[in-house]
């Protein structure tokens, strides 16, 4: 309170003061005036108290309230560059108020290193185009603590268009996220269950061919067409089981962080059999898929959660059956104002999913995307929708819905195109000649014995030189006796895993280059810098003699061969 109480109780004591001094003697015209004039100023003083305890209740009020929402506010003036937080804000930055001021950098350092510079151009683009933005990021906190937080802003201009002025808001969603976290594991185990019993069938259908066309090869006497014939059947059969494994395994995974360049139809196709087992038998699925579909970048993870998110809410839509449509496309926006769709003009990839069943009415359609709200009672959460919403947002896309009433509904997801530089030079043949003229060594780690002979074969027949060990303590063996320049190994083995063998290999030989591989997809227990760089350079099994060879090239090619000596 800034008001002296004191001075209240001096102006009141003067007034008390002037009507006791005129008690025997009647007052003069002075005498009012002076008393008018007293109280005039008592009452003045009692005002602005009044005034500075409302300021202070509402300013009290204000914190309570974005304490309990977990919103702060913030300030920003471009022209004298002043920033002002609220006390929330620093709460929610984790932020000792007395320790550090209020200004960009300050909340910027705040921010995941992943997601920094993608907010920073977000920042940049929403100022040039003047558009009142949403955009989810993640805080990294001192103690690497992740908070996942929504931005709300809007910005202010002069005649030139001049930014002059932003203002906006900060809310945690770390509590939505974790709930989110649960109804994604949550869908995963409904849609494992409804799939488990077909690719069971599946894997035994693939079984029988390869076996099949294994005993055809040995029993009789084939032709060379009839040989290639059954081992391209094997190979296909095959290569369906590993598609399915893979499947399976994502369900063990979510890596929210990873932003990769995405292909949407060959993710559709992936998850062709998954969709049709979650929708099941009694709706027809329809994947309608452009050719040459522009790539968009995108955390692939997301974009399988949210496509099943809508194929079960579509299955509930029609529960006496009915028809689920999948389609992409490639369009261009020109000159659409941005709020009839919500998005700039320029490329984008448009994803729809139609389905004929119950559809919804106007108020549904208004709540559509507000957490915890559903139509399907205790049998929903309430948090689909807003997850696949914030997935679009975190994506720079947009989002549309169209529905009636048993018309059915259409969902569109609108992502930016991702542009590549796509005039990259095939040097795969040039990097093989110019090393095997070397005599290149590689080291083969796997506990599967047959499987690490298979590789060396096939190695072999390309003009490498293979050692092979079946656990990491035969590898460190040979290495101490043989000049090696590439490690290829398998992630899971017992005693000491791939990563561990990796950090000593690279701290003993650096000069060797390593490839991982496995057959396990989960990168939980993946903690340093190094391991995760191999992780996402990782081979997954099974692997073809194709992409083995492409892998071992690219290996190649980071090698400078004036180092090696033989």
């Amino acid at each position: 309170m800034s008001s002296d109480p004191s001075k209240l109780h001096a102006s009141l004591k003067k007034i008390m003061h002037l009507s006791q001094c005129h008690e025997n003697e009647a007052p003069d015209a002075q005498h009012w005036q002076t008393l008018l004039h007293l109280l005039n100023e008592h009452f003045c003083i009692i005002e602005k108290h009044f005034q500075e305890e409302s300021n202070g209740l509402s300013q009290q009020a204000l914190n309570e309230a974005q304490r309990i929402a977990n919103i702060g506010s913030w300030t920003y003036n471009h022209i004298t560059d002043e920033t002002h937080w609220s006390e929330q804000m620093f709460i929610i930055c984790d932020l000792n108020k007395q320790n550090c001021s209020a200004s960009y950098q300050t909340f910027l350092n705040c921010v995941h290193p992943d997601d920094k510079q993608n907010l920073i151009d977000f920042h940049k683009q929403a100022l040039q185009g003047r558009e009142t933005y949403t955009i989810d990021y993640r805080l990294l906190t001192e103690e690497n603590k992740i908070q996942y937080v929504q931005e709300h802003s809007e910005n202010s201009y002069d005649e030139n268009g001049t930014a002059i002025f932003s203002t906006g808001t900060l809310q945690d969603l770390s509590s939505q996220k974790h709930q989110e976290d649960q109804l994604r594991r949550t869908q995963k185990m409904q849609a494992l269950g409804n799939l488990a019993g077909g690719v069971a069938h599946d894997f035994n259908n693939l079984l029988g061919v390869m076996i099949g066309y294994a005993e055809l090869l040995q029993l009789s006497q084939p032709s060379q067409d009839e040989i290639k014939l059954y081992s391209d059947n094997i190979i296909n059969a095959g290569s369906r089981g590993a598609r399915l494994a893979r499947r399976m395994l994502s369900f063990s995974q979510h890596n929210s962080s990873e932003i990769h360049h995405c292909d949407i139809n060959e993710v559709l196709l992936e998850e062709e059999l998954m969709l049709q087992k979650s929708l099941t038998s009694k709706i027809e699925l329809d994947i309608q898929l452009t050719e040459n579909i522009w790539l968009t970048e995108i955390n692939q993870d997301d974009l399988k959660d949210a496509i099943l998110n809508i194929c079960i809410n579509a299955m509930h839509a029609m529960p006496d059956g009915g028809k689920f449509i999948i389609r992409s496309q490639n369009i261009s926006i020109r000159d659409i104002p941005s709020d009839e769709i919500g998005v700039i003009p320029g490329d984008y990839i448009k994803l729809s999913f139609k389905d004929n069943g119950k559809g919804m009415n106007d108020k549904t359609l208004t709540q559509l995307f507000d957490p915890f709200f559903t139509t399907k009672g205790d049998k929903g959460t309430g948090l689909g929708m807003s997850q696949v919403y914030g997935f679009i947002k975190r994506s720079l896309g947009a989002i549309d819905v169209l529905s009636k009433p048993n018309k059915g509904t259409e969902i569109i997801f609108y992502l930016p195109r991702h542009t590549l530089n796509t005039e990259i030079e095939k040097t795969e043949d040039i990097v093989a000649e110019k090393y095997h003229k070397k005599q290149i060594r590689i080291l083969i780690v796997d506990d599967e014995k047959s499987l690490c002979d298979l590789i060396s074969e096939i190695l072999k027949k390309h003009a490498y030189i293979t050692f092979t060990a079946n656990n990491a303590q035969q590898a460190l063996e040979i290495l101490a006796s043989e000049t090696v320049d590439i490690l290829l190994s398998d992630i899971v083995m017992a005693e000491m895993n791939g990563y561990e063998l990796a950090q000593k290999v690279s701290e003993l030989y650096p000069a060797i280059k390593i490839q991982m591989m496995s057959g396990y997809s989960t990168d939980d227990n993946v903690k340093s810098k190094f391991a995760k760089q191999l992780a996402q350079a990782r081979l997954h099994k099974p692997v073809s003699g194709e992409t083995l060879l492409k892998a071992i090239n690219e290996q190649l090619s980071t090698i400078n061969p004036d180092y090696l000596q033989y």
